[in-house]
Formats: structure tokens, sequence, C-alpha cells
């Protein structure tokens, strides 16, 4: 038999709720550590609200849109993350500024730092917290979206932005190991993570290297102690990794530097892309009120033949095919360009 009990207050029962185990205490303190009541202020879902997943999407397109999101006291929210923080085209920013943004990551650290006022570092880590807290409580996938840009935006510059923000690495390390310790084994290999960004991530936070310190750094000895911290931290953090999902982090993040040091440019180095035998790109010149189009005028800037297969500006002058002298004049022609 089912007894059911109704109550018109739905939170009378909190007063008389048991306190949460003690011996899970550290545990709790490391997953949410830095959410206070303006984290949760910040998201939409003070304290006493009831929270649901919400959809991954609509945070998105309401920020898109700048809508309000009406409020009923009562009524089950879903989380507002700080959309913004972790946005590559923020609001406000000129074109100049965004592309800057993204592609120095310190910058966008920057940015995100701003986004949280004063609360600064630290209200970036309680959000980073309440986002894991409500994925593996509620299984919200926006959640797992705000968890996932944020540890990006942090770790993709670490190697760098250490020495400026030390607070913030001591802490968000012990953030993430104190998630990784409380995901599952197959945490790196299911739908959370098919994408591979988690991975790329620890392997960013492994590249930090203290003795890397600029020599201009102010420093004294709590900023010694704090990378001292971090070195530690790190070394866990890996172990951690190494313990619980088999990859070897270390020898990852040593294996990327190598291929750094190798061929540094690499990366933003040009593609060089060979026109296929049969194709090449010439321009027409055709005077205006001639119907005949023999008085098209055409200059080839490529033959077919595969070796000669490229713009104008990479054939040597000698090279180029010499065409008879016309009336090019921006009267007499009007140039169109057409590809074969």
């Amino acid at each position: 038999m089912r007894a059911t009990v109704s109550c018109r207050d739905k939170r009378a029962f909190d007063g008389n709720m048991a306190f949460y185990p003690k011996e899970l205490e550290r545990s709790w303190r490391a997953l949410s550590g830095f959410i206070t009541r303006e984290t949760l202020a910040r998201c939409g879902i003070g304290q006493g609200t009831r929270v649901v997943p919400g959809d991954p999407d609509a945070e998105i397109r309401a920020a898109q849109i700048g809508g309000l999101t009406p409020y009923f006291d009562d009524v089950p929210r879903a989380p507002v993350f700080t959309h913004e923080a972790v946005s590559r085209q923020p609001k406000g920013m000129s074109p100049q500024e965004v592309s800057a943004m993204n592609m120095e990551p310190a910058l966008r650290l920057e940015h995100a730092l701003t986004c949280f006022g004063e609360d600064g570092w630290r209200g970036l880590v309680g959000e980073f917290q309440l986002a894991f807290v409500l994925l593996v409580g509620l299984s919200s996938m926006c959640a797992l979206e705000q968890w996932k840009r944020l540890a990006h935006v942090v770790c993709a510059c670490a190697d760098v932005a250490v020495f400026a923000h030390a607070d913030l690495y001591v802490n968000f390390i012990d953030a993430i190991e104190a998630h990784l310790d409380r995901a599952g084994e197959d945490f790196f290999v299911d739908d959370f993570s098919d994408d591979n960004f988690l991975r790329p991530c620890l392997v960013s936070l492994m590249q930090i290297d203290v003795n890397n310190c600029p020599k201009d750094e102010i420093t004294d000895i709590d900023f010694e102690e704090k990378l001292g911290m971090i070195e530690k931290k790190l070394k866990r953090l890996a172990d951690v990794v190494k313990r619980k999902f088999n990859i070897n982090l270390i020898k990852e993040a040593l294996e990327q530097r190598q291929r750094d040091t190798d061929d540094p440019a690499e990366e933003d180095a040009p593609i060089i892309v060979e026109l296929s035998e049969g194709h090449y790109m010439s321009m027409h010149a055709t005077h205006p009120g001639d119907d005949d189009d023999d008085t098209e005028i055409r200059h080839t800037f490529a033959s077919h033949d595969t070796e000669s297969a490229r713009m104008a500006w990479m054939v040597p002058a000698d090279d180029v095919q010499k065409t008879p002298p016309h009336d090019h004049s921006p009267s007499s022609i009007q140039p169109s360009l057409e590809t074969y």
C-alpha cells in the first residue's frame, strides 16, 4: 500500500531534511566550493528555486535576440549561463577586436573574466562547478555545453595566462580534478565527449611550465608558492587521468611540444593549391555596343599544362604570354572574370 502526503507549501519539508553526510563533505566542497548565492542568481536559479535541465539551444537563441526570460514564482526554471563569457562574437566588439580575440586565446580569457564582474576568476570557477553539478544531477545538456566552453577558454591559453592568473589555475585544476574523479570511467568515450573536446584541453593544460615565467614579471614569495602548487597539482591531475582513464597526459603534452618545436609555423603556413589539368583563369574584355563576338579580347593567365597552371602573379614576368596592344581604358572596355 502506498501512502501519499500532499502539502500546499512545497518547501515545507526543507527545514526537516537530514544534513548532507559528513563523510562526503570534502568531496562535495571540492565539487561546489565556489558556487555562491551570486553564482546562482547570475544563472537565474536563485536559492530555493526548483531547477530543470533546460534546452541547450534556448539560451543561445535568447542571447542572440536579446529577449527577456519571464519569471513566475514557484515555477521550475532552467539555468541561464553566462553565454557572453564564452561567445566568439561578443556584443559591442568591433570586427578587429573579435578577430584578435579569436586569434589570441589569452585575450578570450581576459574577456571571459570581465563578464563575471567583481567575482572575476571566482565567478568563472563557480559557474564551471555549477555546470558540472547540474550535468551530473540533472543530465543537463546546456550545463554540459557551458562546462565544455569554460574548460576550453581556460585551458587553451594556460601556458601563457598562468603567470597573470595564478589564483585561477590553482583552483581550476582542483575543480577539474574533482570533476574527473566523479565522472565515470567511460567519460572520454561516451556521448558526452564524442567530439574529443576534453583530451586536447587537458593536454593544453599540461603545457604549463612554471620555469617559463617572464623575467620582468613582478614576483614574490606567495607567487612562487602558487607556481609550485600549480606544478604539483598538474602532476596529481595527470596521475588521476592515467589511473582512471589510462591516458598519459604528460606523454601527449611532451609529444605536442616536440611537434611545435620541430615546425612552429606549420599551423599558420600557407596552403598551396595546384589547379587540376585543363583548368585556368582568363579575363574577357568586351567593347560595349559591339555585337560581334570576335571583338572579345581574351587575356590568358595560365596554360592548360599542369606545370604552368598558376595565377599570373605566380609566373615570372618573362614567361607571361604577351598580347597585342589594345585600348584598355575604363571607358572602352568592361572586364569580367570567367573560370573555365
